[in-house]
């Protein structure tokens, strides 16, 4: 029987704590998918995150009436906004390289966008909330520079993403949150947990 609890939060607000777990994905001979996660890394500066289910509803009518109503859960298309495109964003998401005769880093067009955890924190008027989200890739990052005027304003680097379902003890699971008190709340961002495991 699922644990029951009770939202203490009226109101979420805040971003912080971005964190990145790349995931290896091994598939046996009967089909059966292992999810395994690296190491969450920190991704510092973030200033926004929006988050757009995916997914269709369908009615059936009969007797001249709605019968049956269905909903599917395709997981979630958004955005993440950064102060700006740094060079760990680079290299942890999209695998850009170091050349270690020159400095230079370069950003490789037959490389596809990292794969994994996409881990994050939201401030409540009571208590704050962790997320992740279990399989998240990465569009490429759109960009923008400007000349300097009289005041120098910060331009920003977004980055689209898409999250999908992951296959965990036979349940279809997209996301997840603990609120302060929780028990894996505190090393939240030390590893990826899945419901039935304890953080390592």
């Amino acid at each position: 029987m699922p644990t029951t609890v009770v939202d203490p939060n009226k109101i979420e607000y805040g971003l912080s704590s971005i964190y990145f777990a790349p995931l290896e994905k091994t598939t046996a001979a009967n089909g059966t998918v292992t999810y395994t996660y690296g190491t969450p890394v920190a991704l510092v500066g973030a200033q926004a995150m929006t988050r757009e289910p995916q997914g269709e509803s369908s009615s059936f009518y009969a007797d001249d009436s709605v019968y049956f109503t269905t909903t599917t859960n395709n997981g979630y298309t958004g955005e993440l906004t950064f102060i700006k495109m740094t060079d760990q964003i680079r290299q942890v998401i999209f695998k850009e390289e170091v050349d270690a005769t020159t400095g230079l880093m370069t950003e490789r067009a037959d490389v596809l966008p990292a794969e994994g955890a996409l881990l994050f924190q939201c401030r409540g008027d009571a208590k704050n909330t962790r997320h992740v989200m279990y399989d998240v890739t990465f569009g490429r990052g759109s960009e923008e520079n400007n000349t300097k005027e009289d005041t120098i304003t910060p331009t920003t680097a977004t980055i689209t993403y898409t999250a999908i379902p992951i296959e965990h003890n036979g349940k279809q699971i997209t996301k997840g949150k603990a609120t302060e008190g929780a028990t894996c709340y505190a090393d939240f961002f030390t590893s990826v947990v899945l419901p039935g495991t304890a953080s390592e």
